[in-house]
């Protein structure tokens, strides 16, 4: 009962939380008070029970006026009840005229005093009443929506919502004003949002008195905002009665709204991007300010071997704090200049841009890096906060970087004449500022560093490089990133170093519980095998390490998946090193999957998809088995994107918009019956055209549907023939200043056929505007384009030739645009003019690089093309992993070609980078232009070739024998062969292995390349060059056993004889399908592979199409498939028998008379009659005698809860019990027995067991629960099922460990865990000690990571004390004790927050030893056994009841304590259905540890010793042997017959069941073969955190296509946003997510897409949810049953 006044107590704290009106809580308040002040001490019993009566009295005689004095009376005198707050109200406004506002006051005292959830209501509907007689009908419907909230079933209270909705009409609920706004802008929200429909404008709706220049209203989503208010005033804004509003509501009246706008906060910013100035250049800076009027600055120099100590914290070019602004002249360097600037008059709330010369001090002082300081002298308020800094480092220097494997390379240029510095010193410098290295470039300006000075760490890791020559100076950062070369056609495979090791798989997915097959290559550069020892990891999800082993070259790793696996992708790495990074890797996914039975093919496409006209597309089915895929339907999802290139001949052309976005709705359409041979026609429409500027292709997705309502996927792209007309542009992306911009202009049909056009030529020039905002605290400066005109035009095209368009333009950014003269079709491309560098620092500029041939053998002259945008020097590098050689060349105008000698040292290939580099000048800055070329070392002399012999078709259940021959090799050679379905394969589209195209195939760039030329400050008003990061563009018991067979085969490795062949036997399983064969051969540097085809099928097939589960009392239709693949025409039968949990409700022989290629699908019933596994077998017969047996076997479960009863009884000594168990209230077959003997607890621990060993979730908590509570019971002897469990348990913690050896609650990637984490380990210690595998090293992890927290934390909050006492516990349990720490906490004994942290402290000094100090914490445990429920430890008293006692029965306390603690233990009312998994575990601990030290139990179950627990299922005799009397525990197990009702605490749960349009679906009507949505909508009303979760047990014959979300769902809006849960758990039988609930988030939606697989009458869970660790905080919906109608 304790607990429930608790739990009760805990919801009245927050409920006010849940709604509230701004200064309502303290009117209300105020009104109490004013009352309670005619008594300030309160009155009597009598004085109170005398009003009380007289109110009363008023009340039935209709006196208002008096009743509402009474209640007043009553309120004086103190202690008012809620029920009578409640009354006061009534009578506020019943009485004439009415006291609305006491009424309101009254309504919230109440509202304040009732539990959280529907006791609200009542309170609620005053409030709105009172409201509405107030006239505040926005705050009337605020009050309304809230009660609707808390009985959303309730009729009544939607339809006074809604009728109070459509008596206030739209209403403004908030204004919302962002002054920091770019414009600045303000924003409406109403009660009901404005009209959701585009057929209206808001400027149609909305005006300002008087009218304001520039002022613009726009529509955010629900709100209305108006754009453009001026700063510093007030502006007067009507909206227009009858502006529309959703639900056919308006606004009732005009509406003013006066909208306040201050001025904008000060701002002043440097552009600090930037920070290098070439020598000779112009030296000025820009700065932004707003709102200021004078400013201070300085310029600070900071000494050499101070850049690496200030950079260190202080990247140059981000924006540096103003804190650290003020601290640099006082701690980095020194003042070199001081001074103010005078700046013109700015207009107050605009920025204001000027130009800052760099002082002449500057270049006297030295080399160095200076900071010029500003910040505003006019008096500012908080002038300090707003300093900023320009970094800033004069210099003739710039530097290139490449860093690979082999080094780091860096070659030095003067930037003034682009040449290279010789002799310039180059310093390699360490985070600590050490010199790593130092070397003084060639002549070529080259200079290298070793690999080995790249690889320190921490102090020692290499950051930057520091050149000087003479008195220049300059820094390049090693940390920041490196080139984007992604536009350059980096692209291929990582290269992998002087070792690489190619992995190859069997297939690509796996069910949990199979064996993966893994092999492995190791080769060199070169090709040739390597010796050195392979370790191959694999990998979980989370990044865990599941298993490893060593091997070497062609070696074979069979590893087998944990049985609780979870599901996503999976890795397998191979190392050389296990410090360094992987040499190899290959992916693998983990998934419920079943295999494809069809292959399905689409196309070829007749020609491209024209609005308004059908466009017929075939589509092909097969069965893998190799029969036409006849008489099966499907449908199709057209996805539409756009292109700006889309064809060939038209190299270089960019049709549509610039900047244009496009957001297509989803087109499906239905896939028409296949013929006899598996064909048939999509009819594909596409309506209109749709809205862009850009040619189109289409994504479409085609599913065929598989005898048995699963579906088969191909996917194939689609041209779109969008508008018929489009408008092309080509030219150059930039040009010289001043020198002619060309382009070519075309108009071109979906197809790409040019036609002839008049177009209207529009140039503006993108002028860059600056404005300073605020990013993370930061006064940061970014950068807008606004448009100015320069030129129009009108040309035309003919069919055969474009139009031109040429201008000489001055330096800047420009954009031309094309318009077909009175048409819609339209292009825009950007360019720039003075070479402007791209607008990041890390994506240099292009030049174009090319190749003569595609690929070269070793010693083949290479000819190398160069067309540069400029002409100037370049530098000519090779690459691979590492620089491998560098040359100047002279790039003229036009371009260059460049011969090389291919060299077989570069492996498959390598990159042949070239540099083009721009002199400085004063008015234009330096720059520099890069591009590169892949150049391919011909393969062949590489090359095995492998031919796979054998039939082309095999019968199943049969041996085959498989020859493969290789051709090529000098002897002997080694290969592999692999034979898996195909409808596995094709889940993963998993392509065969080919070691050839792995080790000879084109690599992406091994290096990073660096310069600082980004990082130059441009002059006027120049853009920084754009430097992108980057450098490719490239609960186990949900995983169920399914009736559905995986078939794959493996060989091993095989040696062929010395003329390269080899026969593999393959064992064939009963299986019908295509089998792909798949071989991989080597010997020595040569490799190659091969992969065919292989169909296995009887001569007639038959095959139950089973659901992949049942649920007891389902009845599934059960077709069955007969098809006569090559007998002569007659009949073919099959006849069914069941077994175990499953039997036949409807005939057990089906036949049809088929001719040869034939197919018919006779079904009957299948029926669940109890839980556990059913087995199913046909016995086939066909024409000429055939005949064959096929098996399968189907897992029966329940979604619903078990629940237990149990019965205590005690035998007298010498007398006989017969244990009959009572299972009337279980489903047949699905319930159990298990008798106790001898237990000294009154709660059901064999029903708390029982829970443990099913619960489906597995957060941290809940898996270490779980092993505590089986592993106690092992120790006292338990069933083989039970140690699996219990293994899979301690997995699933180790699972959920994170690299620092703490834990994570849902995976290792999550935040660590203090108090569980310790908890955890305490888990895996008592599991290890039951018999369970745990790994020494990771549990050492964890036990240090216990122990360095220990040392570290300081206790100063109850979270803190409950961790350190946890710790201690679970140090000490494993031996390790830490008798200081623990001395240190028992100075705080009297702060350790729970009975359990206190005893957890005693147990730690028990178990070392000091049992003085273990008697004095335990006794104060025992004297303060009360506590709260708390989920931090996840505890409860009566968790923290049974934890006491079990940790003193370990302690040996004296009898007395343990007497004590047992008397304390729960009763009965503990029961399995309402305790937490903590309490569960804690509650089998209790029991174990009485029941080992009572006295022995001698006793005789049907004749035989009977030991202490054991099952009782059969019924039989028990004896009692011994001399006193046995009590005896008698707990039944199961699914009962009748569901749990309907119900709820304090959470709500809804469900809503969507067709693929986002609207209602009747499930009565739901068909076999239908795709549709769920939608499930969670509340917890309380406040509080609950960790809980959402759960929808899913009926047997829906499958989960896709989990939605999180965010809006595109083509669906009705779903609204959908919530990213805190974990998913992979299920097969039920969707389920984790989330938590708080005051901010009391809401949860979540969607899964499902299919109606199998047809019949299955039961539909309801949908729950619960938190899992106070589960008496939950919603529950009602079991029912559906219907799934077989396919039409």
């Amino acid at each position: 009962m304790r607990r429930w006044l608790i739990i009760a107590l805990l919801l009245l704290a927050p409920a006010a939380h849940a709604f509230d009106l701004p200064g309502l809580s303290r009117d209300s308040n105020q009104y109490r008070e004013q009352l309670e002040r005619r008594f300030p001490a309160g009155g009597t019993a009598q004085q109170r029970q005398a009003a009380e009566t007289r109110a009363t009295a008023a009340e039935r005689q209709n006196n208002w006026p008096a009743a509402a004095q009474a209640w007043e009376d009553r309120a004086a005198l103190g202690e008012m009840t809620a029920a009578q707050w409640l009354s006061l109200g009534r009578a506020q406004l019943r009485r004439n005229p009415p006291e609305a506002g006491r009424a309101l006051s009254a309504a919230w005292q109440n509202f304040l005093m009732v539990p959280a959830g529907p006791p609200e209501i009542p309170s609620l509907l005053m409030v709105a009443e009172a409201l509405q007689r107030l006239e505040r009908p926005a705050q009337q419907i605020a009050a309304l929506e809230q009660v609707v909230q808390r009985a959303p079933e309730e009729a009544r209270y939607t339809d006074a919502l809604a009728q109070a909705r459509r008596a206030a009409g739209l209403l403004v609920a908030r204004l919302n004003t962002e002054s920091e706004a770019e414009p600045a802008r303000a924003c409406l929200a109403f009660t009901v949002p404005p009209a959701r429909r585009t057929d209206w404008q808001p400027q149609d709706w909305m005006r300002a008195e008087p009218p304001v220049p520039g002022l613009s209203f726009q529509r955010d989503g629900d709100q209305l905002c108006v754009v453009g208010l001026p700063f510093g005033r007030s502006t007067r804004v009507v909206l227009r009665a009858g502006l529309p509003g959703e639900d056919g509501l308006r606004l009732m009246r005009d509406t003013p709204v006066n909208i306040a706008m201050p001025n904008r906060r000060p701002r002043l910013a440097f552009d600090s991007r930037a920070f290098l100035l070439a020598r000779g250049q112009d030296a000025r800076v820009p700065l932004a300010l707003m709102n200021i009027s004078g400013v201070q600055m300085r310029v600070v120099r900071l000494a050499e071997r101070n850049l690496v100590p200030f950079t260190r914290d202080n990247r140059l070019g981000d924006q540096i704090n103003s804190w650290t602004v003020t601290d640099i002249p006082d701690t980095w360097g020194r003042v070199v200049w001081e001074g103010t600037l005078d700046l013109p008059r700015g207009e107050a709330n605009q920025l204001q841009r000027v130009t800052v010369p760099v002082p002449p001090a500057v270049r006297e002082a030295g080399p160095g890096l200076y900071m010029m300081i500003a910040r505003p002298n006019d008096g500012t308020n908080d002038a300090g906060s707003l300093a900023t800094a320009q970094p800033l480092i004069l210099t003739d220097l710039g530097l290139t970087a490449w860093r690979g494997e082999g080094g780091l390379a860096v070659q030095a240029r003067r930037l003034g004449d682009s040449r290279p510095a010789g002799g310039t010193r180059i310093a390699l410098m360490s985070r600590n500022n050490e010199i790593l290295a130092e070397t003084e470039t060639g002549t070529d300006g080259i200079a290298r560093f070793a690999a080995a000075l790249l690889r320190g760490e921490g102090p020692m890791a290499p950051v930057s490089l520091h050149a000087s020559l003479g008195d220049d100076l300059v820094a390049l950062d090693l940390e920041a990133a490196s080139f984007d070369l992604s536009d350059r056609g980096v692209t291929g495979r990582e290269h992998p170093g002087p070792l690489d090791a190619f992995l190859w798989l069997d297939r690509g997915i796996y069910r949990p519980g199979e064996t993966v097959q893994v092999m492995a290559l190791l080769r060199n550069v070169a090709g040739v095998p390597s010796e050195v020892p392979l370790r191959l990891r694999l990998r979980r999800p989370n990044g865990q390490v599941a298993a490893e082993t060593v091997v070497r070259d062609g070696g074979n790793w069979p590893v087998a998946l944990p049985a609780a696996a979870p599901a996503g992708v999976w890795k397998v790495e191979a190392l050389t090193d296990p410090n360094a990074p992987p040499v190899g890797e290959a992916r693998l996914r983990v998934e419920a999957f079943v295999p494809e039975r069809l292959a399905v093919e689409a196309g070829p496409v007749p020609g491209p998809l024209v609005p308004g006209r059908m466009l017929e597309i075939p589509v092909t089915a097969r069965f893998l088995y190799g029969a036409p895929g006849a008489g099966l339907e499907g449908s199709a999802e057209l996805r539409l994107v756009t292109e700006r290139n889309p064809f060939p001949e038209l190299r270089g052309y960019l049709f549509g918009l610039e900047d244009e976005s496009f957001a297509p709705d989803l087109i499906t359409a239905d896939v028409p019956e296949t013929d006899d041979q598996g064909r048939a026609t999509l009819e594909l429409t596409l309506a209109g055209a749709p809205d862009t500027t850009r040619p189109l292709r289409g994504e479409l997705d085609i599913s065929v549907q598989e005898p048995g309502g699963r579906a088969t996927r191909t996917s194939l792209p689609l041209a779109v023939a969008g508008n018929p007309r489009l408008v092309g542009i080509r030219g150059p992306q930039a040009v010289d200043a001043n020198a002619e911009a060309a382009f070519e202009v075309i108009v071109a049909n979906p197809e790409g056929r040019t036609l002839p056009a008049e177009l209207s030529l529009r140039l503006v020039r993108e002028k860059p505007d600056w404005r300073v905002v605020l990013r993370g605290g930061a006064t940061r400066y970014e950068t807008v384009w606004t448009d100015e005109p320069v030129d129009t035009a009108t040309v035309r095209t003919a069919a055969e030739a474009p139009a031109r368009f040429a201008r000489s333009l001055p330096f800047g950014r420009y954009r031309l645009e094309a318009r077909e003269a009175n048409g819609l079709a339209i292009a825009s491309v950007r360019f720039r003019s003075g070479w402007v560098s791209s607008e990041s620092a890390e994506v240099p500029d292009k030049v174009d690089v090319a190749a003569d041939r595609q690929s070269y053998a070793p010693g083949d002259t290479v000819t190398v093309r160069v067309t540069a945008p400029f002409a100037g020097r370049a530098s000519l590098a090779v690459l691979t992993d590492r620089l491998m050689t560098v040359r100047e060349v002279d790039v003229p105008e036009g371009g260059t070609d460049v011969p090389l000698t291919a060299d077989p040292a570069w492996g498959p290939g390598a990159y042949v980078a070239v540099t083009v580099f721009r002199a400085g000048a004063p008015a234009t800055s330096p720059g520099r232009a890069l591009g590169l070329a892949w150049v391919q070392i011909d393969p062949a002399a590489r090359r095995l070739d492998v031919a796979i012999g054998g039939p082309e078709r095999a019968r199943p259940s049969t041996r085959v024998e498989v020859p493969v021959t290789v051709t090529g090799g000098s002897a002997s050679v080694h290969l592999t062969l692999a034979a898996v379905d195909e409808g596995i394969l094709r889940l993963t589209r998993f392509a065969s292995p080919d070691p050839l195209a792995h080790y000879t195939g084109r690599r992406t760039l091994g290096v990073d390349i660096r310069d600082d030329y980004g990082r130059l400050i441009r002059p006027d008003d120049a853009t920084p060059a754009v430097l992108r990061q980057g450098g490719d563009e490239t609960g186990d018991l949900g995983l169920l056993p399914i009736p559905q067979r995986n078939v794959v085969l493996f060989s091993g490795v095989v040696e062929t004889d010395a003329n390269g062949r080899a026969t593999i036997p393959l064992d064939l399983p009963d299986f019908a399908g295509e089998l792909r064969l798949m071989a991989v051969a080597w010997q020595g540097p040569r490799i190659g592979s091969a992969s065919r085809a292989m169909t296995v099928r009887d001569p007639v097939l038959a095959e139950a199409l089973l659901p992949r589960f049942l649920a007891p009392g389902d009845e599934a239709t059960l077709p069955v498939l007969l098809h006569n693949l090559e007998l002569p025409q007659g009949e073919v039968s099959a006849t069914l028998t069941a077994e175990g949990a499953i039997a036949l409700g409807g005939p057990a022989r089906l036949a049809a008379r088929l001719a040869t290629g034939a197919r018919a699908q006779p079904s009957t019933t299948l029926r669940a009659t109890g839980a556990g596994e059913g087995t199913l077998r046909l016995a086939v017969g066909g024409p000429g005698g055939f005949a064959a047996t096929r098996e399968s076997r189907i897992e029966v479960r329940s979604s619903r809860a078990l629940t237990s009863v149990t019965t205590l009884s005690e035998l007298a000594p010498g007398q006989e019990l017969r244990l009959a168990p009572n299972a009337t209230r279980f489903l047949p077959g699905a319930w159990r027995a298990t008798a106790r003997l001898g237990t000294p607890v009154r709660f059901d621990a064999e029903g708390m067991l029982r829970g443990l060993e099913i619960y489906p979730y597995t957060c941290l908590e809940q898996l270490s629960s779980r092993a505590l509570g089986i592993g106690a019971a092992i120790s006292e002897g338990s069933t083989p099922q039970q140690a699996a469990l219990l293994q899979r348990a301690v997995d699933g913690i180790l699972s959920r460990q994170r690299y620092d050896g703490s834990f994570g609650l849902w995976s290792a990637q999550g935040e660590p865990e203090f108090w569980t984490s310790a908890y955890a380990a305490e888990a895996l210690i008592r599991a290890r000690t039951a018999g369970a595998t745990v790994a020494t090293a990771a549990l050492d992890a964890a036990l240090d990571d216990l122990a360095t927290r220990l040392e570290d934390t300081t206790a100063n909050e109850p979270t803190e004390f409950a961790a350190q006492a946890a710790r201690l516990n679970a140090l000490s349990l494993a031996g390790r004790h830490r008798l200081g720490a623990a001395r240190r906490l028992m100075e705080s004994l009297d702060r350790l927050p729970t009975p359990l942290a206190r005893a957890q402290l005693a147990a730690a000094f028990a178990r070392a030893g000091d049992n003085d100090r273990a008697q004095r914490a335990f006794a104060a445990a025992l004297a303060a056994p009360a506590r709260r429920d708390w989920l931090y430890d996840y505890g409860s008293a009566a968790r923290d009841a049974m934890a006491v006692l079990v940790l003193l029965k370990e302690a040996q306390a004296p009898a007395a304590m343990i007497q004590q603690a047992t008397e304390r233990l729960p009763g009965p009312e503990l029961t399995p259905a309402a305790a937490s998994t903590q309490e569960a575990a804690w509650a089998v601990l209790a029991a174990a540890s009485l029941g080992r030290d009572g006295r022995p139990v001698r006793a005789a179950f049907d004749g035989n010793a009977a030991p202490r627990v054991f099952n009782a299922t059969a019924g039989g005799v028990l004896r009692n042997l011994g001399d006193a009397p046995l009590p005896v525990t008698l707990t039944v197990t199961g699914i009962p017959t009748e569901a749990l009702p309907a119900g709820r605490n304090a959470m709500t749960i809804r469900r809503r069941f969507l067709d693929l349009q986002g609207m209602e679906l009747n499930l009565d009507q739901l068909r076999s073969g239908t795709s549709f949505l769920m939608v499930i909508e969670a509340r917890a009303e309380s406040g509080q955190e609950h960790l809980a979760m959402i759960s929808q047990g899913l009926p047997a014959g829906w499958e989960i296509q896709a989990r939605l979300g999180p965010g809006a769902v595109p083509g669906l809006p009705g779903l609204g946003e959908l919530a990213e849960p805190d974990a998913t758990p992979a299920l097969d039988d039920r969707v389920a997510a984790a989330v938590t609930f708080n005051a901010e988030r009391r809401d949860f939606r979540l969607a899964v897409r499902l299919r109606a697989v199998t047809a019949g009458r299955f039961e539909l869970p309801g949908a729950e949810v619960a938190d899992m660790y106070r589960p008496a905080f939950f919603a529950r919906q009602a079991v029912g049953r559906i219907t799934i109608l077989p396919q039409q």
